[in-house]
Parts: structure tokens; sequence; C-alpha cells
């Protein structure tokens, strides 16, 4: 028996081609990534069309089984289904398929499959139909034995005819002395046209969490969308999975998510190992005891990890919008490497959220590039933050005085960010290029202080690649063509970033020594966060014209240790060299 449910990616010729044109070298890469790449993307479109052709066989057998109308009987086999110029080569024949039929009214075409799960694909005959005739139709890579069933697909019948009137199909099969195909008993199955079977199939492409994640094997590399974005129902599907002992050796990848991550339980060691890319607050524990891992790497390359093939991305799970009448869907609040990981997927798996907000940009994708889809409608998390306290007021002035009017600003989210922001009402013509912004920017937004006006490149946009905030935030992106939510190889791209002159980018620290060196992502030797953005935007600051690099921190701790030392804590790594560092600000 075929699966009842059956999810497919329709994928035209026309979409093969494309693919194929898209394999081009990329500037930014070495030639070794490069041919990487190529060779990668390659290998990506011979599956995927191997993938379609087996995919779309089964859709149109379930199709034709659930179809088949109550009104005319199945036809039976007789002796008018011959093959001609037998070419025999071991358990493969090529040859010439004529069929006999004779259909009322018609003049368009047909497609033969002849298949079963226990023989795989036998074969495709494609010929042009008319009245009371012989039709032609080549078969490729016939297999030996019997197959379970036949499906004549009748397409582009006439203009406004989505049926036939009547259908007789008679056919047999005869192989002369060489007998090898029997088709004694073999049902068939017919419909009418690829328009019916493609709605059918998109229809069936939703599907419930538990049977999205059956796609997930022992060994995969799985990406999560970032923040807001984890798909909690996806992930929870999954680490039953893993609980039942169906999985093992999976690794899971992602940014900085919000809300439970069960798969980093020291419970699943053996089963799901976590190697982030950023250490976010859901597994920082389990990152220091060491029953996860994180990778150093800048915020810019992340994206590149996937798309030079360094880490495999076996499926996708993502949160999106829902689609629109030209079948778009967007990836809302988290664009970053979650865009690679859907262009380099095997699988991509797709939780339909009405609360996702349709952000443009480069968040904007298409449907047919999603293999499933699940629909959980519950509402993205929130970030709120308390007001700034005397000390973050502090050092959000003096960093508001270093601010020229018409500087693009970058700057992340929390207290000292939005205590910045809070000292900006007076200025003009400010602009946003940066990896996140929060609530913060909104009233400037509303006043007319960030308008974009003075940007060189994307002018009065808002260019960001992921989000965490209230609401409000959610709702200000949504529909909104002045956010552009963009991959995060272009946000925190330091060349891009430089095109903007007098960038200012304001970033925190855990740590200061007296040479200027920056820790931003350890307390000693445990990791407490990651590199993120910060070298990113520090050197891309340092290239636009009047740009400036600031780190901003409180002089001490809640405890009131130091956090301006004479030499960093042993094993605390440096982010931002003492090169890189311009200005260093306090509340002082």
């Amino acid at each position: 028996m075929l699966p009842k449910r059956l999810i497919v990616l329709l994928m035209s010729l026309c979409t093969l081609c494309g693919a194929a044109s898209a394999v081009q070298p990329r500037t930014d890469l070495t030639q070794k990534e490069q041919k990487a790449l190529q060779k990668a993307q390659k290998k990506k479109i011979r599956q995927e069309a191997r993938r379609f052709e087996s995919l779309r066989n089964n859709a149109v057998v379930q199709f034709a089984r659930e179809h088949q109308p109550s009104d005319i009987s199945t036809p039976s086999f007789v002796n008018d289904f011959r093959i001609s110029n037998v070419i025999c080569a071991g358990d493969n024949i090529s040859g010439t398929v004529m069929l006999h039929f004779d259909i009322t009214p018609l003049y368009g075409g047909f497609r033969l499959y002849m298949g079963g799960e226990r023989n795989g694909t036998y074969a495709f005959a494609k010929g042009l139909a008319y009245p009371s005739s012989d039709h032609y139709g080549r078969i490729y890579t016939m297999r030996s034995g019997q197959p379970e069933h036949i499906v004549v697909t009748f397409y582009n019948i006439a203009p406004g005819v989505e049926r036939l009137d009547r259908v007789d199909v008679s056919m047999g099969l005869a192989l002369n002395a060489l007998n090898i195909i029997s088709m004694r008993n073999v049902p068939i199955f017919w419909t009418y046209s690829d328009k019916a079977i493609k709605n059918y199939v998109q229809e069936n492409k939703f599907t419930t969490a538990e049977e999205a994640v059956k796609v997930i094997k022992s060994g995969d590399h799985v990406h999560l969308s970032s923040v807001a974005s984890a798909p909690q129902c996806l992930i929870n599907a999954m680490c039953a999975r893993g609980e039942a002992g169906e999985l093992k050796d999976v690794h899971i990848h992602h940014l900085h998510t919000e809300g439970p991550a069960p798969y980093a339980d020291e419970k699943f060691e053996g089963v799901f190992q976590l190697d982030s890319f950023f250490v976010g607050g859901n597994v920082r524990k389990v990152t220091q005891s060491g029953y996860a891992d994180y990778i150093p790497i800048f915020l810019s390359e992340t994206q590149r990890l996937y798309r030079c093939g360094a880490v495999p991305c076996n499926v996708a799970m993502i949160q999106v919008s829902t689609p629109d009448k030209h079948g778009f869907v967007s990836l809302g609040t988290s664009v970053d490497a979650t865009l690679a990981a859907v262009e380099t997927a095997d699988y991509v798996l797709a939780v339909v959220n009405k609360h996702v907000p349709r952000a443009f940009g480069q968040a904007m994708i298409h449907s047919s590039k999603i293999d499933y889809f699940v629909q959980d409608d519950t509402p993205l998390m929130e970030a709120h933050f308390s007001e700034p306290n005397e000390t973050e007021t502090a050092i959000g002035k003096h960093c508001a005085a270093l601010i020229e009017d018409g500087a693009t600003l970058q700057m992340g989210i929390g207290a000292i960010p939005n205590a910045v922001l809070a000292q900006l009402g007076g200025h003009k013509n400010l602009g946003i290029h940066t990896e996140m912004f929060a609530d913060g920017v909104l009233p400037l937004v509303e006043s007319g202080v960030i308008n974009g006006e003075a940007k060189n490149i994307d002018k009065g946009k808002m260019v960001s690649t992921f989000l965490m905030g209230s609401q409000r935030v959610y709702d200000f992106i949504d529909d909104n063509p002045a956010v552009l939510m963009m991959d995060v190889g272009y946000t925190n791209d330091p060349y891009i970033i430089s095109k903007n002159d007098r960038v200012t980018a304001i970033n925190s620290a855990l740590q200061v020594d007296i040479t200027g060196q920056v820790c931003a992502d350890s307390l000693g030797t445990k990791f407490y966060s990651g590199v993120g953005g910060q070298i990113d935007f520090v050197y891309g600051a340092s290239l636009s014209k009047g740009g400036k690099a600031i780190i901003a921190m409180p002089s001490v701790t809640n405890k009131g240790i130091s956090k301006i030392a004479p030499v960093l804590t042993p094993g605390a790594g440096v982010v931002t060299t003492r090169n890189h560092i311009h200005w260093f600000v306090t509340e002082h």
C-alpha cells in the first residue's frame, strides 16, 4: 500500500533548469569553496530531480486511486498494448510503446506510468493523443518483473475542459519470446489532468508535526530558525522520536533561540548533539557542563557554513507566515542563517503560523521550496525590557553624545541599547543597518528621527536580519516595505556596512583589559554567549566614512566587581582586539 498522506514538492522542468543555471561562482568564496559549493549545488539538483520524479509518480497513483469515477468502470487489459524495438540489457528494457485507445472529445496528451513500491519505478511513456488513433511514446528504464499498477493520465484535453466525457482504454502487453514482464491481473488507474493532480498534492503538503519529523534520520544535521521563530511544535515532535529510541547522533544547529530547548537535555546524550552558533540562556548551562558544544564564528559567516558545505544541512525546521495569493511565505523575524539552511537543506519543514509577520527583503520565499507544512498558530515569544537604571542611563547619554545627525546605527537589544535610543529624540535623519532591533527604535521611527534619508544604500529602509521584542515590533514589520529583513551575509558584511557614512556601532562586553582587549563571549573558561556580530560591525564601522565603533558597559558587575581588569580572566576569549576598539564608554 502506498502511504495515505503524500507530501511532494511539485517541481517543473523550468524550475530544474533555473536551478541548474543558478550554479554560478560566488566572488566572496575561495576557489576551493567555490568548487565545493558548485559540486554541492549540482548534486542537490540531481537529487531533487530524482526525488521529484519518484514522489510525483506516487502522487499520481494515489490521486488516481482516490478519484476513479463511479460511473465508468476501470478498464481491463487486452492485447492492444505492444512494445516493439526491444533492447534487452540485463534487467533493463528500453523500447517503443504503442497504445491504442478511444477518447471523446480529445485533443491533448497522455502520460503512462507503470510501477509500484515492490519493484520501484517501471516506465514513463508520453505522447500526443487524437481520437481513435494509435499513439506512440518512449519507455525509459523499464525494469523486469510485474508492476503493481498502471496509471494513464490525460492532460491538456481542450480549453475549458476539465474532464473526459468518455474513456475506453484497452491495453495489453506482449514481449514476444522474451516474456520478461507479466501484465496479468495488474490494476489500471486513469485520471484527467496534471492540474487536478497538482491541486491535490498542494493540498496534501500540510501534515502533522509528528509525521513531518519522520524525514529526520540518525546522523542528520538539523537547523532551527532563530529567536522568536524557533519552531517549538517540530522541536517537541523531534524530541519525542528521540525519546522513543528512533534517532541517534542527530546534530542540531541554531543561533540564539527563545523558549525551551529540550534536545539539549543531558538525557539525550548520544541522541541529539547541539552544535550551536551562539549560546543563549536556554542552552547556557548544558553548554558549560559539556553536554552541548558551541562553534565560535562571526555571525556574518554562519550562513557560509551551510552554503560552502562545511556544515551539512539535511533538515531545516523553520516558521513562516501564511502563504499569500502568489504562494509566497515570509521567514518573518528570522532570516539570518535560516535562508541559507532553506537553500541547502534536503528537506524543509515549515510551521505555518498566522502570528508570524509578513516581512519583506530576503525573508520572502516561495512555498514550493518547502516540503512539509505544519499548522500551528501559537503566538510568537516576546521580550520585554525594564526601564534603564541610573548607571545605564548615564551610559546612554555618553553614547548619544557620540552619535551624529545622519548616522546609521547598529545596536542590539537590552537595557543599554534602550538607554541610548531614549537619548536620541533630538537627533535628525538617523538610519538603521543592524543585525537586530527591538522596541526602542519604534518611538524614533514614529517621531521621524529614524528615517534612513542619509543612508547611501537602502535609503529610507531599516535593515536587519532577525528580531526580538514585544508584539509591537512584530506588528511594526508586518507588511511594512520600509523594513528589509536580509540574509546575515548581507547585514553583517563589514564591506556592505561601510558603504553607509557615519556608521555608529554600539556593542557591549563582559570584561575589558587595560590594553583594550574585549571579552564578550565568555566568563573565564565558560562560554556565556557568543562572538555574534560584534566584530562584523566594529570593523564595518571602522571602515565607514566618519564611522565610530563603540564598546559600552557598566564599569562594575552587580556584585561590585570591576569589569575593567589589568588582564583578562584566564581562559577568557578576545572577541574585539585592542587594534579594533575605538571608543570605550562606561557610566563615568
